[in-house]
C-alpha cells in the first residue's frame, strides 16, 4: 500500500487547501490534461489557495522509455501522482489517489475523484464542500449520483457484479480516505485480476 505512489511524486498540498481534485488519466492523454487546464481546471474558475488539481497516472512506457513531451509536461506543472501501478494491470487509479491525499495532503477534508471525461463546475463543488464542513474531523462519507446500473462483462465467473455508473466522486472527511483503504486490505482487491481490472464505479458502489 505505501509503494502506490512513487518517488517522483512531489508536490505537496499547501496548509489552506482543503479540497484536493484528482483526475484519473492515462499517462500518453497529454492533450486531454492540457484542455483541462485550460478550461475548468483553470486557475480563474476556481479558489487555488482552498482547491489543488492533481492527475494521477500510471506506468506507461512508449517503445521502452518515456516520451520527452511527457517529461516536458512533468516540469512544466508539477501537477501529475505518478503511480507505480502498470496501466495495463489496473483500470483503476482510485488507491493511488486515496495514498497521495493520505500522505501529501492531510489537512484537506474532500477528496474528488474524477476522469478526463468529465466537466466539472469547481466553484459549485467547492461550495459543496464548505457545506460539509461539519464533517471534516469526523468518519466522513461518499457523495456522487448513480443513475445506472451496470453489469461487469468479459469474466470467465459464475458471480457478475453490478455497479452503479458516474464520473465524479467526493470523499469528505478527513478520516474517511484511511477507514477506507483500511478496510479494503481485508478484501481481495488488490490480489483478483477481475477486482484490478473493474474501475473505481465499482468500488464505490
Amino acid at each position: 500500500m505505501d509503494d502506490l505512489v512513487s518517488n517522483d511524486t512531489k508536490n505537496y498540498c499547501e496548509a489552506s487547501h482543503n479540497m484536493l481534485v484528482v483526475v484519473d488519466s492515462k499517462e500518453r492523454y497529454i492533450e486531454k490534461r492540457t484542455r483541462i487546464r485550460n478550461t475548468w481546471a483553470n486557475s480563474h474558475r476556481m479558489n487555488t489557495s482552498y482547491t489543488k488539481t492533481m492527475f494521477v497516472t500510471g506506468k506507461y512506457l512508449m517503445n521502452g522509455k518515456k516520451t520527452g513531451q511527457i517529461d516536458g509536461e512533468d516540469h512544466d506543472f508539477h501537477d501529475r501522482i505518478h503511480s507505480n501501478l502498470y496501466e495495463d494491470l489496473t483500470s483503476d487509479m482510485f488507491f493511488p489517489a486515496l495514498r497521495y491525499a493520505l500522505d501529501y495532503c492531510p489537512n484537506v477534508g474532500c477528496l474528488l475523484f474524477t476522469n478526463t471525461d468529465q466537466i466539472l463546475n469547481l466553484e459549485g463543488f467547492e461550495n459543496l464542500c464548505k457545506e460539509y464542513d461539519v464533517l471534516q474531523n469526523k468518519d466522513g462519507l461518499f457523495l456522487g449520483h448513480c443513475s445506472t446500473k451496470i453489469e461487469i462483462s468479459g469474466f470467465f465467473t459464475t458471480f457478475q457484479m453490478s455497479y452503479c455508473s458516474g464520473g465524479v466522486y467526493m470523499l469528505v472527511g478527513r478520516r474517511a480516505r484511511n477507514h477506507l483503504l483500511t478496510a479494503l486490505l481485508d478484501t481481495n482487491w488488490f490480489t483478483s485480476l477481475y477486482t484490478r481490472q473493474s474501475n473505481s464505479d465499482v468500488l464505490v458502489t
